[in-house]
């Protein structure tokens, strides 16, 4: 059983005293109200964990409230599947500090929170469910425990559920743009052969220096100075692009991952020609139209090239998307090996109140002198500020981005080398220090590494030919065919076995997962499911027919 904070003594007075049962098993008496059965407190929990889990046979993540001494725990890990996670929330320190100095058992996969505050039940949720896995959760209340202090349990179990329903929220980005994404990466698959893919560059990069990993946050602002001074590798997001290009920086990789046309009007003021460029299939083919001096192809854990990887045993290069393209960044400097990693502009928080840094592509549109060719961008955005905006530890953020600091946190924590801020901004400062003004200067490329090598042209890949990629698209049609069955359709658990058998899903989960996990959901709350599953064949009809079969 992992303890995830310190205890701390509870606000009010808590006794605790501990009786033996007739099977000699130890009972804790909470303020005179025993918590357990004083005659068989294990077969007891039994009993209550086999009624629960009859309610929810497809639970694999268990959050409990309230910890008693445990045997209800005991009797879940028994009961769950021995990957299942089981989170425990337990308000009065006081019994954890009991159970250690009685029992002290350890439980394996158990992480328990003792008074825990609503963000942290919130943090604890959002690391154990993932969107697809929202119908498999059992919120499990020992009810003895929630007697003792019903408030303190209200709370817990109202940010449980606050979290849950956020979670469930966030399908929607997937059902959102994930028909986007298959689409663009469907129309950009013909263009695979005749590109350099990520593994070209790193494979390139010998005994590589440090990272700066730079964001367009508006901290930035004061660091160009020593950014352009710096001699690491300089990896930029597709947002500060522009900015860089006013300050003479080039990077020796940006990244874009978005498949909006957005995304894709950030670089369109750049120069073309003198940026290295790391895409995934799925971004905006606008991209692909552009002469880059390299256009490199990655792949992620999910999507058409990952599928095609596996199918004939190659690697084109991947990086670890966490929903921000700084992440992408971060973690091909991580992969690279680099013996250090800077942050500048990754503020993930609105600095000073600004949400950017200066002659980002969203403030050159903004200063456009005709509104009347204005794009919608910028109007699109700052709504969408205003409707998510909240505040961590004081700083102005927002909700995706708060989800993008978690990532990162969970990322540094795993991290040995040092990770360090230029600058004492955002949320990110919480966790990490901020002395890299004083020692990136100090950085120097290694012996052997020539910096010049990664502004040169790479040759197309010789992984995937043309024959490849027809193979590929005829092979996704006639899986497409297959899966657009209507016996597929009749449920969620129809739709989940056939994704499952389809040998599509790493192009189709995307799309698929999201309404099953929403049926489940809305089936659990006894809410009509049949839409969902009616509106996702059609689309993926409609994709079929304009994308794969013209």
């Amino acid at each position: 059983m992992h303890v995830l904070r310190p205890l701390r003594p509870s606000p009010k007075p808590v006794r605790v005293e501990i009786t033996s049962s007739r099977s000699g098993l130890p009972v804790p008496v909470v303020n005179g109200k025993s918590l357990h059965s004083r005659y068989d407190p294990a077969a007891e929990a039994r009993k209550l964990v086999a009624d629960k889990i009859a309610q929810k046979p497809s639970a694999r993540i268990a959050l409990v409230l309230g910890m008693g001494f445990a045997y209800h725990i005991e009797a879940l890990r028994e009961a769950l599947p021995p990957s299942a996670s089981i989170t425990v929330f337990e308000p009065l320190s006081e019994i954890v500090s009991s159970y250690a100095s009685a029992v002290g058992k350890n439980i394996d996969n158990v992480r328990l929170w003792p008074s825990p505050t609503p963000q942290d039940v919130v943090d604890a949720v959002a690391g154990v469910v993932s969107p697809s896995l929202i119908n498999q959760v059992l919120i499990f209340a020992h009810p003895p425990s929630v007697e003792l202090d019903p408030p303190a349990y209200q709370s817990i179990l109202a940010a449980i559920q606050s979290a849950i329903d956020q979670i469930a929220m966030s399908l929607t980005t997937g059902w959102g743009f994930g028909f986007e994404w298959i689409e663009n990466a469907l129309r950009n698959i013909r263009r695979l052969p005749d590109l350099p893919v990520l593994a070209q560059f790193t494979s390139a990069v010998k005994h590589p220096p440090a990272a700066v990993i730079l964001g367009a946050g508006p901290s930035i602002d004061e660091d160009w100075d020593l950014i352009r001074k710096a001699e690491t590798l300089k990896f930029a997001v597709d947002t500060v692009l522009e900015p860089m290009a006013h300050q003479d920086i080039t990077p020796h990789l940006a990244f874009l991952f978005d498949s909006q046309i957005e995304n894709a009007r950030l670089v369109e003021a750049v120069d073309a020609s003198r940026i290295n460029l790391a895409v995934t299939l799925e971004v905006h083919p606008s991209v692909f139209e552009r002469s880059w001096n390299n256009l490199f192809v990655a792949s992620c854990d999910d999507g058409v090239l990952s599928w095609i990887e596996k199918r004939i045993g190659v690697s084109a290069g991947s990086v670890k998307q966490g929903g921000s393209v700084a992440t992408g960044a971060f973690d091909c400097a991580r992969g690279l090996g680099c013996p250090a990693i800077y942050l500048a502009g990754v503020d993930l928080s609105f600095s000073a109140r600004e949400v950017y840094c200066r002659r980002t592509a969203y403030e050159r549109r903004a200063l456009e002198s005709s509104e009347r060719f204005h794009p919608p961008e910028g109007s699109l955005y700052e709504m969408k500020r205003e409707r998510t905006e909240r505040k961590v530890s004081g700083r102005l953020t927002q909700e995706n981005m708060f989800n993008y600091f978690r990532w990162l946190k969970d990322e540094i924590g795993r991290t040995a080398v040092p990770v360090t801020l230029l600058r004492n901004a955002g949320l990110l400062a919480e966790i990490i220090p901020s002395d890299g003004s004083s020692r990136i200067s100090s950085e120097r490329y290694p012996a052997g590494f020539d910096p010049a090598r990664l502004g040169k042209k790479f040759p197309a890949n010789s992984i995937f030919t043309r024959e490849t990629v027809d193979r590929a698209t005829a092979e996704i049609r006639r899986g497409l065919e297959v899966f657009l069955h209507a016996d597929h359709f009749a449920d969620p658990d129809a739709l989940d076995r056939a994704l499952e058998n389809s040998g599509l899903s790493d192009i189709l989960a995307v799309v698929v997962e999201p309404p099953i996990a929403v049926c489940r959901y809305e089936r659990d709350k006894g809410l009509p499911v049949g839409p969902w599953l009616e509106e996702l064949r059609d689309r993926l009809g409609r994709l079929a027919g304009t994308i794969l079969f013209e």
